[in-house]
Parts: structure tokens; sequence; C-alpha cells
């Protein structure tokens, strides 16, 4: 299917809604990259404060409930790497859907549908190896044709996440045009435009 054909979200859900709506739960086992996920982690401080936040991010935000792409790197199953769309400009994160959506065609995902265009059960695609579920942060950044997506990746480690659902492929639009939400950032209130701002400044659009 065409990405421009896909039922899109269009403003009706944050992305946390979308996700919790259609996600299907998984356990941390089954989490694996090249797919998108809703993650919720956790952190071993009694309170969340702006320093703390720079010291463990480099950023002036933390995200505990970040939405977005698993990345592929070499020690994936302890560390969780996520292309969160929820930091960049809903008008950026639809182009990125869409090449991520085209990259995605060109390296197989016809091979996860069956001849009714209807999805394969989750089991039977966890044993097709595909081309894109490998995309490493370096890869995605040619992909976009952006020098670094630094800023919009988010970092947790693994025994940390105490929950994940997949927004799967037959789903894929509720993630295009997502209404704004500031749920799940530290410090609060988070300060979208300033996020958003720094995603331009970082060259990422």
């Amino acid at each position: 299917m065409e990405f421009n054909k896909l039922s899109k979200n269009n403003g009706r859900l944050p992305l946390v809604n979308a996700a919790e709506e259609v996600g299907l739960i998984q356990t941390r086992a089954q989490v694996i990259p090249g797919r998108f996920y809703k993650l919720t982690a956790r952190v071993d401080v009694p309170q969340i404060t702006s320093e703390w936040v720079y010291q463990k991010t480099g950023k002036n935000w933390i995200d505990l409930d970040p939405v977005g792409l698993l990345l592929f790197h070499d020690n994936w199953k302890e560390v969780a790497l996520v292309l969160n769309l929820k930091v960049i400009p809903p008008q950026v994160q639809a182009k990125v859907l869409e090449a991520y959506w085209n990259f995605s065609k060109l390296n197989g995902l016809a091979n996860l549908f069956n001849q009714d265009n209807q999805l394969r059960p989750l089991e039977e695609r966890r044993l097709i190896d595909q081309r894109f579920y490998l995309i490493t942060p370096t890869a995605l950044s040619t992909i976009l044709g952006v020098n670094n997506l630094n800023y919009a990746i988010s970092t947790y480690r693994m025994d940390q996440v105490i929950s994940a659902r997949l927004i799967d492929w037959d789903n894929f639009g509720s993630l295009v045009n997502p209404a704004i939400s500031d749920y799940g950032f530290y410090p609060k209130p988070a300060n979208l435009a300033q996020i958003y701002e720094n995603i331009v400044t970082n060259k990422l659009i």
C-alpha cells in the first residue's frame, strides 16, 4: 500500500494514546529492532530534576513514555535506542514516517503480508528476517538525508523498561500527524516548542 493511502491519525490522538489504543502488549524479550513501540520506562531516582535530566541525557528533557522506532545496534538486547517521534515536529515526523515506510517497502515489507494483503501472524513474522529490521542510527540518518539524529534518539536500559506495546504495520497510520502532548516528559512542564526548536538547530530538518 502507498503511504498516502494509509488511514492517518490526523490529530485525533496523541502518540501515547494512539499506541495504547492499537498497540499490542509485548514482553521485554519480544521487543526487537526495526519496529515501532511505545515503551514505558522507570528511573531510579526519588525526584526527576532538571540537573539530573541534563546529567543523565545531555538534553533538557527525558521522556519515560517514548513512542518511536527501535533502532538496531550491537547491544540492543540490553540498551534500547528509540527514534522518539514525540520530540520531532509533527510536519517533519510525517516525512520521517513516510521515508521509513518507503524504505521498508523496498526492503521486504511485502513479505510480512499474505496474498490477501493481510499481515501474517506476529509469531510467524518473528521468524522472517528483513533488511529494514537492521536499521541503525547511521543508516536511518542516511535514508533521511540528515547528519545526526542523536537529539531525537532516547536511550533506555532494557531492565528499566516496564511495559511495551508494538504498533504493528496495519496501524502504522496511527502514528502520522498525531495530537501534541507532553505526557511522559520530565521535568514538567515540558517545553515542547523548545524541544522542536532544538531539532531544527541540530539540523535534523
